[in-house]
């Protein structure tokens, strides 16, 4: 063996033609093959490709004029507590049990900050401000947590000015509806106390949000090119010489495509 070659290693060759023959170069050429096929099924089907683009393209159009904007949010740090005054108490009632029922209290307004009646309260006490909104507008507008004694309520709305009314409405319905949802209450509402003032932060929209029109286009793009794929798999017609001859038939002659010529 020359060369030194170990024993069932398949060496490339080179041809009189000045061409590696091997699996390697057998690979290679595949691989050629199959961009050039790709390349001419593109060009056949140019057409079909760009139809699911450009449909998707004039339906986004408006959207990519006018790109969706911001919102803001506010964070507000509120507690509360049922004043007990002219309760006779033990000692146990007056140092231990106002700090456990006022996380309970806190706990209690949370959840209520969470639901959609809270929502439609705050909505009517912020059309009673100026604020006119449609019903279940404010819907998932709220979001609410809570640490021992203090709840954090967040809001997030498109407009600045309207949310600043919202914040303050809604520290009003905290403060003057919580019996009207909490029996246990009864004549004795709770007290609730506003920490900090509503202070309005810009938030940026979702990436989905500002890219779902270049998003769509390609998803569009990508239909465009299985549908020419399919199409492509579809055709029994014979397009090119080297189709023919991919069958192992003989080719007796070729009329060649002259663009340039008129009869």
């Amino acid at each position: 063996m020359k060369g030194g070659a170990k024993p069932g290693i398949v060496r490339t060759l080179e041809t009189g033609a000045g061409r590696s023959v091997g699996p390697e170069a057998d690979a290679l050429e595949k691989r050629s093959m199959e961009l050039k096929n790709l390349w001419k099924m593109i060009r056949r089907r140019w057409w079909l490709i760009l139809i699911p683009p450009a449909v998707v393209l004039a339906l986004t159009y408006p959207a990519l004029l006018n790109p969706p904007g911001g919102a803001f949010t506010t964070a507000m740090h509120i507690t509360a507590a049922q004043p007990l005054a002219g309760i006779e108490r033990t000692y146990e009632d007056a140092s231990y049990f106002p700090w456990l029922a006022a996380e309970q209290l806190i706990d209690a307004l949370t959840m209520w900050a969470r639901t959609s009646t809270f929502a439609e309260e705050v909505r009517l006490a912020a059309a009673e401000q100026g604020v006119a909104l449609p019903p279940r507008a404010l819907l998932g507008a709220f979001a609410a947590d809570n640490s021992q004694m203090v709840m954090r309520l967040i809001i997030t709305w498109p407009d600045a000015d309207q949310l600043e009314v919202i914040a303050r409405a809604a520290v009003e319905v905290l403060k003057n509806r919580n019996r009207d949802y909490f029996p246990s209450l009864a004549d004795n509402p709770a007290q609730v106390i506003g920490l900090d003032e509503p202070v309005l932060s810009p938030v940026a929209p979702p990436l989905l949000t500002r890219y779902r029109p270049v998003v769509q286009i390609a998803l569009a793009l990508a239909v465009g090119l299985g549908l020419a794929a399919l199409l492509e798999y579809l055709d029994t017609a014979v397009h090119s010489r080297e189709e023919v001859e991919a069958l192992d038939l003989p080719v007796l002659g070729e009329i060649p495509r002259h663009r340039g010529l008129r009869y």
